[in-house]
């Protein structure tokens, strides 16, 4: 605990991290403060690596405010913000879906959602994120990564026809519609 409040109180500055937590993480009989035990039950089950990711995502968002315990134990969980979610589910060439991302996905009733308003989609994976959040901060297993992706049927190349084909084809309607071909369509 009193590596990560360094790590936090030099990220964020001693004064706001200190006014956001305290400013020891431990008290002077050496017991954790409040906020530091606080700390350490939200981050109970979280290794030491993924500390280390919660860090790293601390340092590439662009929020300057000190996050919450719940905050930095989802980063540390790699949950990414809601925004990042809804860019990768509208357009997965511009974000590669992740296994979060690929778990929202699973969450949403694709028929309802193709069928809603834009207030009702955004409230649709709005629900999805908020239901994956709970389950991967809960300790729940995040999918698998997909073995491979299912390519879509190539259609036949194609070839012009003839003109010998069409002049067949044409004289083929022409007779079936009772008409002369000869004469341009003239019966």
């Amino acid at each position: 605990m009193r590596r990560l409040w360094g790590r936090m109180a030099a990220m964020y500055g001693g004064a706001r991290w200190a006014s956001a937590t305290s400013t020891l993480a431990c008290d002077d009989q050496g017991r954790l403060t409040l906020a530091a035990d606080t700390w350490a039950q939200a981050l109970t089950g979280i290794t030491d690596a993924q500390i280390g990711e919660g860090l790293r995502a601390c340092m590439a968002s662009s929020d300057d405010y000190v996050p919450t315990p719940m905050l930095f134990r989802a980063r540390c969980l790699g949950i990414p913000p809601l925004a990042f979610v809804r860019l990768a589910l509208r357009d997965a060439r511009l974000i590669k879906p992740t296994a979060f991302t690929r778990l929202v996905w699973s969450l949403i009733d694709s028929y309802a959602l193709a069928k809603a308003d834009q207030q009702r989609a955004e409230r649709i994976v709005e629900d999805a994120y908020d239901l994956a959040c709970e389950h991967v901060m809960r300790g729940g297993t995040l999918p698998d990564e997909p073995q491979g992706a299912i390519e879509a049927p190539q259609p036949a190349p194609r070839t012009p026809a003839s003109a010998s084909t069409v002049a067949e084809s044409m004289d083929h309607i022409a007779r079936s519609l009772g008409l002369d071909a000869a004469s341009g369509g003239d019966a």
